[in-house]
């Protein structure tokens, strides 16, 4: 339904997921006493992991692609 030809989802809609997931995991934490915390926070490094790469990637392709960087 909202996405682009190749078939990707929208931003805005990744991050209302990820929204989701973080205020899910949070209210988990703190119903289950911090118990989940360190599952949690893995959770949570991943996704500003996974997030900082995307960024990376996407900036590095844009450079490419105004020949501005030139891989050899």
């Amino acid at each position: 339904m909202y996405d682009d030809p190749e078939g990707n989802m929208p931003n805005w809609a990744k991050w209302l997921i990820g929204g989701i997931a973080f205020t899910g995991a949070v209210v988990l934490t703190a119903l289950t006493g911090g118990a989940l915390a360190s599952l949690f926070i893995g959770m949570g490094v991943s996704i500003v992991v996974g997030g900082t790469q995307y960024i990376m990637r996407y900036s590095i392709e844009k450079l490419i692609k105004m020949g501005w960087l030139v891989i050899v």
